[in-house]
């Protein structure tokens, strides 16, 4: 597939990158695509993106489970505080979204609690 790089090339917030697309429009195997062929996550996972919201908050408050867990496992942190203060787990569990709080939670007690 070749270099992936291009698709970060919206760091300055004027467009999204297709890994913020991926996830903003729950497309599971797109996400896992991207992250399989280079895609850096650190560069959009853990940033805050121009709606005061991480990628993992977007998918889990999107009720995403599958891509809250690859976001996780590729580097992103559950206990991340968006610009509001919350994490992706409050996030989910505010907007009653139970599966995707679940993963979020059971992420951040297995960083988080020693």
């Amino acid at each position: 597939m070749g270099n992936v790089d291009h698709f970060h090339a919206a760091s300055d917030g004027s467009a999204e990158t297709a890994l913020e697309m991926a996830v903003i429009c729950s497309f599971p195997a797109v996400v896992r695509l991207l992250l399989a062929n280079g895609a850096d996550p650190s560069r959009v996972i853990n940033q805050v993106d121009r709606w005061s919201a991480t990628l993992t908050d977007v998918a889990a408050s999107c009720n995403d489970p599958k891509i809250v867990l690859m976001l996780l496992r590729s580097g992103a942190d559950a206990a991340e505080q968006r610009e509001g203060g919350l994490t992706a787990f409050q996030s989910a569990a505010f907007k009653g979204k139970v599966d995707a709080a679940l993963v979020a939670l059971q992420d951040s007690a297995r960083r988080h609690v020693p």
